[in-house]
């Protein structure tokens, strides 16, 4: 095959997994300066003196759907194995305590722990505008999720009209942003109808923090529950009305009908009928080390399809590592090869509406191209190739 020299052209060649599946054969993946996949190709089209080879498999770059970079200074602060309730309140007390410079350098460095561990796009929540500058320059691909927080009914059109003027931030600094709620059990069901009306409208993607806690249900009903300890250490003075109908599975229902992307993250307590709604927009989302570090827990069950594996943040995990993510969830629940990588590459990049991009060794994107080795007792990432 005869290339122009326009482009300073890089030649890669071994087994490839390419978002979907391992491939049987060797390819020959032709990268250009720009770092975009232009070709692939079978080995003997390409001068083998030209060509770097790989002993190891082959993968799209990485995608971490679900992180909290702004959190990145809390990183060893809070304590592990503390509950959710108590770990929500140290993060709300400490994560004022640093400097704006302490903040930033943290930022940067998380986002050059991403980039070392062969990370290209990141689905990120964001509470407060400080980690645009970085986005701005990082060498990853961002979106921001702008997350509202608001559990009282008449609050809720403030808070949705700070967080939109929060979002507009983001999105003046060109930076591809949408709407989130953190949870339910502090967010209003009117606040997340107006979240989901607004996405709809922008077609753009949607997260939510679910079945973190098994007291959830115990709390939408209005029963006692860990979070009444956390609005009382909060000085909120809240709690939902006694109603055996305001279940965690009928709060749902309008997620559980969006037609928009919906990253449902951590689902720790989460069974067989959780997973049962034939709705393909629908992304579940887990955290292994985060659930270990608050909880010491982790996923009962992982669903047949549209599973994403990611890292939460440094608040609550000692690494930005999918790798070693996966390897908890490949380990525990004996999923295949395949469906463990494509829960780092193509399906996050589905949800994050980024397929086009990212995800998937399509020639014409600039997918990165990472090194991975498989062993008996799970994945070890090896390099970074591209970008």
């Amino acid at each position: 095959m005869n290339y122009v020299n326009l482009y300073v052209y890089r030649f890669i060649s071994g087994i490839c997994f390419d978002g979907y599946a391992i491939e049987n054969d060797k390819k020959t993946l032709v990268f250009d300066e720009t770092g975009v996949l232009r070709d692939v190709v079978l080995p003997h089209l390409v001068d083998p003196l030209k060509t770097e080879h790989a002993s190891g498999l082959l993968t799209p770059g990485f995608i971490n759907a679900h992180t909290h970079l702004e959190l990145s200074h809390l990183h060893e602060i809070i304590p592990q194995h503390t509950g959710l309730a108590s770990f929500a309140v140290q993060v709300v007390k400490n994560r004022g305590e640093a400097s704006l410079d302490d903040i930033q350098q943290a930022l940067h460095k998380a986002d050059r722990n991403m980039y070392e561990q062969g990370i290209v796009a990141v689905g990120d929540i964001c509470n407060t505008n400080v980690s645009i500058a970085v986005k701005k320059q990082s060498t990853l691909f961002y979106h921001s999720f702008i997350e509202c927080i608001g559990i009282e009914d008449k609050r809720s059109n403030t808070v949705l009209q700070n967080q939109l003027a929060l979002l507009q931030q983001f999105q003046n600094a060109g930076l591809q942003s949408s709407l989130a709620a953190h949870a339910p059990y502090s967010c209003a069901y009117n606040l997340v109808t107006d979240i989901l009306n607004h996405n709809h409208q922008v077609k753009q993607p949607f997260s939510l923090h679910v079945l973190e806690s098994s007291a959830e249900d115990d709390f939408l009903k209005g029963h006692a529950s860990e979070f009444d300890t956390l609005y009382h250490e909060l000085n909120i003075n809240y709690a939902p009305p006694v109603n055996a109908s305001n279940s965690l599975r009928s709060w749902m229902q309008q997620i559980y009908t969006s037609t928009i992307p919906c990253l449902l993250v951590h689902n720790v307590f989460a069974d067989a009928t959780w997973y049962a709604c034939n709705n393909s927009n629908l992304f579940w989302v887990f955290c292994p080390m985060a659930n270990q570090y608050i909880q010491n827990t982790l996923p009962v069950l992982l669903p047949e399809k549209n599973w994403i594996t990611a890292t939460d943040s440094l608040a609550s995990n000692t690494t930005l590592d999918l790798i070693s993510e996966l390897n908890i969830l490949y380990r525990i629940h004996k999923c295949s090869v395949d469906a463990a990588l494509q829960s780092i590459t193509s399906v996050p990049a589905k949800a994050l509406q980024l397929q086009h991009r990212f995800g998937s060794l399509q020639p014409g994107t600039a997918c990165g191209l990472n090194e991975i080795e498989i062993n008996p007792s799970g994945l070890t990432f090896v390099k970074r190739w591209i970008r």
